[in-house]
């Protein structure tokens, strides 16, 4: 009896394909089945689910307690039901299952997530990576390093030009090798924190070049690999191995220059020398004075020199001073001699 059962079934399987009945359903819009492939609309289907529809309504809508998918003639949309507030959103698993990321609308953000920490999100005209709320145009933040490089390939070439190196330097490369940089070099550390250091590095084989600019919250610095000048509040420059320049221009060094001016406040120059009631020395009084101190009076001595240094000022201006007086004294010594001579003549006269 059994034998006759399956005899049954399979002259009317035979049949129901001869006839074409598993070939296609007629409905609204015919569906077809063909080699294995379901086709809408499409009679001869060439995916496993083929759909071609000729109307402005979309095709294709699958529905769930929560979302609707919709293919219109244009888009997929992720529809969310009424009544749930959470915008559908597409998931990416592995072969285990395990989600590895997904991208969905969240209040006011397109973002695109990765299950290691790292996600991308567009939010207004803000760009945020490793964020979903960035502030700015474009906004990068990683719990470790995070790094920006933009290169150029003009030309088939393929080489670094501006990089942002951690959280601490700005790289730009000026060859494909990246042996020509400069480096803007902000530094954090934890004895240098709450100073404000720009760093810019000429690259060498062993990156010795650079400028350093800082403010360590009393002075300003200009570092460089051969020397540093220092810019302190009271507006005084060191130039050298000066750590707290006491005048407006301290110098570790030698200088050289093609003039300096000096500018004198009024009644600074020793005209006063050539006024009649000026207290001239006779030179008995300063051949005593430096036979007693061993330098000229008003003048310091070596080593009151080597102590304070030379004020080249008030060294000239003194200098100048000794001048007037030797030529007061030697105008004096003249006249002496022009008398002596006048009576020495008189005299030859007189025999």
């Amino acid at each position: 009896m059994r034998a006759h059962y399956k005899t049954i079934i399979a002259l009317t399987w035979s049949m129901l394909q001869s006839y074409g009945l598993f070939a296609q359903w007629q409905g609204t819009s015919p569906v077809y089945y063909l080699n294995g492939n379901v086709g809408i609309g499409k009679s001869d289907p060439a995916h496993l689910l083929h759909i071609v529809s000729s109307t402005e309504d979309p095709p294709v809508n699958v529905t769930t307690p929560y979302a609707e998918m919709i293919f219109s003639k244009h888009s997929l949309s992720l529809k969310a039901k009424s009544g749930f507030s959470n915008v559908p959103y597409v998931a990416w698993h592995n072969s285990a299952g395990t989600r590895l990321g997904y991208m969905g609308w969240r209040t006011d953000a397109l973002g695109l997530t990765l299950e290691n920490g790292y996600n991308f999100s567009i939010n207004g005209g803000n760009v945020g990576i490793g964020t979903a709320t960035p502030a700015l145009n474009l906004e990068i933040k990683a719990a470790g390093a995070p790094g920006v490089l933009i290169r150029d390939t003009d030309g088939g070439g393929d080489r670094p030009l501006l990089r942002f190196v951690g959280n601490t330097q700005l790289v730009f490369d000026s060859d494909d090798s990246g042996s020509k940089q400069f480096t803007f070099y902000s530094q954090f550390s934890q004895v240098r924190n709450n100073d404000a250091v720009l760093r810019i590095f000429g690259r060498t084989d062993n990156w010795g070049r650079y400028l350093e600019l800082t403010h360590n919250g009393s002075q300003g610095i200009i570092s460089t690999d051969i020397g540093s000048i220092i810019l302190n509040p009271a507006g005084n420059v060191g130039i050298g191995s000066i750590s707290n320049p006491s005048h407006k221009l301290t110098v570790k060094g030698t200088i050289r220059t093609e003039e300096v001016l000096v500018e004198l406040i009024q009644g600074a120059g020793p005209d006063y020398v050539f006024e009649k009631n000026y207290n001239l020395l006779s030179l008995s009084e300063v051949e005593a004075y430096i036979n007693e101190n061993k330098h000229l009076p008003e003048v310091p001595s070596a080593k009151e020199m080597e102590a304070n240094g030379l004020n080249l000022k008030e060294m000239n201006l003194l200098l100048l001073k000794k001048v007037e007086e030797l030529t007061l004294h030697l105008i004096e010594k003249e006249k002496k001699m022009t008398a002596l001579e006048d009576r020495i003549g008189q005299l030859e006269k007189n025999k």
